[in-house]
């Protein structure tokens, strides 16, 4: 069978494309209408679609790809970096590895003029597809994450480990409240501690104010905060994403670890999202990242206490151009990122 690729956001059926994703057994929020949407309109990423037809106009598969222009201020072009999660998604059938290539080739000839370097990070197992975006010039990386099955209720909950349930005991003995933001000084205040973190610990690019001010405005249809207070104060928050009541994800998270020690900011927090998804019937929670297996990484072990299974479903890469891509990596180490 032929099949069409569509790039042209006005020759694409929005709404097939939306029932696609919904009941893809892998769909996922990264790979929504609703993440379209969020980052169409803001001036520091640039979108990227391509949909695959086939020859009755059925969408068999589709990918979204933000390009992260966070420091074009610098008028530098490889200092963007072009980012897939979770995709694509691709029909089950006998073209699956045939449609996979024709969707990650033409993602490959849109992303090159715009970024220095193309990354996927795979929210589940792709050993089925992976054939087929090799072919495209990616290479495969190993990365790990963990999940929990918060579908399963309380259970979920009694296997967090022995030592965190001792800290959130604490914590909420201590008077923390936890609950939903709901006003944008909630959020102000979170973004004010995701600062300080990415500032002083994960030295990375991270998103402006008006990123997660617009997360808070769209409401409901991307997500929601979780913060965690304590006489009044915001100590901890989550920027949250939930697909379609399916999943909830742990995106962006700090906590003022140091001013509220004995309140266990980071520890609570997580723990309040966990609880949202077995509160409200969510099948998963997803941690977004754990690292690269073989390797230290405190974050993973932190993760690793919350009681969720490690999954290694990995990532794929594609440089551009090396020499601009090694050059980037030293400048921004001189500007202040990474460790």
């Amino acid at each position: 069978m032929s099949y069409t690729i569509l790039t042209d956001e006005k020759l694409i059926n929005w709404q097939q494309l939306e029932m696609f994703t919904k009941k893809h057994p892998n769909g996922n929020f990264f790979q929504s209408i609703p993440y379209y949407r969020f980052y169409k309109e803001q001036k520091d990423y640039h979108t990227i679609i391509v949909v695959a037809e086939d020859a009755n106009k059925e969408i068999v598969g589709s990918v979204i790809c933000i390009v992260n222009r966070l420091l074009h201020k610098y008028k530098f072009d490889f200092l963007s970096r072009a980012l897939v999660m979770g995709g694509p998604l691709v029909k089950e059938g006998e073209d699956k590895l045939l449609i996979t290539k024709k969707i990650i080739t033409e993602l490959s000839r849109l992303v090159k003029p715009k970024s220095v370097a193309l990354e996927i990070r795979n929210l589940f197992d792709v050993s089925d597809i992976r054939p087929a975006i090799e072919k495209s010039g990616l290479v495969y990386n190993e990365h790990l994450n963990f999940l929990i099955k918060t579908g399963d209720g309380e259970v979920a909950l009694s296997r967090i480990k022995q030592g965190k349930r001792q800290q959130i005991r604490k914590s909420l003995t201590a008077g923390v409240e936890i609950g939903k933001a709901t006003s944008i000084e909630d959020v102000k205040r979170f973004y004010e501690l995701l600062t300080i973190l990415y500032k002083t610990k994960v030295k990375k690019p991270f998103p402006k104010w008006d990123f997660f001010e617009r997360f808070f405005n769209m409401g409901e249809e991307v997500g929601i905060y979780l913060v965690v207070k304590y006489e009044g104060k915001v100590v901890s928050g989550m920027m949250c994403p939930i697909f379609e009541n399916k999943i909830f994800y742990d995106w962006y998270v700090a906590g003022d670890d140091k001013n509220f020690r004995n309140l266990y900011p980071s520890v609570i927090i997580t723990y309040a999202g966990i609880e949202y998804a077995v509160k409200n019937n969510i099948a998963l929670y997803d941690f977004l990242g754990a690292g690269k297996p073989k390797q230290e990484y405190g974050v993973r072990d932190f993760k690793a206490q919350f009681g969720g299974d490690l999954v290694n479903n990995g990532r794929f890469a594609l440089t551009y151009n090396m020499r601009k891509y090694n050059f980037s990596q030293w400048l921004l180490k001189r500007m202040g990122y990474f460790k």
